[in-house]
């Protein structure tokens, strides 16, 4: 987490979440009144969805919203009582070539329900 003062950005930084994988593009948002955030962990094959305890330093796994996808910037939005995860996926055969991605579409009623049903 980055902080400003009056001046600028202060230059501690102060990471919210570490794993032995690079992480990248942390999605956070609200839902159900809860703050989640999805960040990029396509080199771990998976999308993880990690939920707030205390905002902004510490969260906790809350599920692996899908398994064997290599997904970059992932990003939820919430409309019409559904939520839609928008993401670019890299067949796991081919992560060297980034070209290749795959735009995809999902929907959720709810976040607690581990089933997003794809679009394309």
């Amino acid at each position: 987490m980055l902080e400003f003062n009056d001046e600028g950005p202060e230059y501690s930084v102060t990471p919210i979440l570490e794993k032995d994988y690079h992480l990248s593009y942390p999605f956070v948002f609200e839902g159900d009144g809860t703050y989640y955030v999805i960040p990029e962990g396509k080199v771990n094959n998976n999308i993880e969805l990690y939920k707030c305890l205390q905002f902004p330093f510490k969260w906790e796994l809350e599920k692996v919203i899908m398994d064997d996808i290599a997904a970059i910037d992932t990003t939820v939005h919430f409309e019409n009582g559904k939520y839609w995860l928008f993401t670019s996926v890299i067949p796991i055969s081919n992560q060297i070539r980034p070209q290749k991605r795959q735009k995809k579409v999902y929907h959720l009623l709810c976040l607690k329900f581990s089933q997003w049903s794809g679009y394309f």
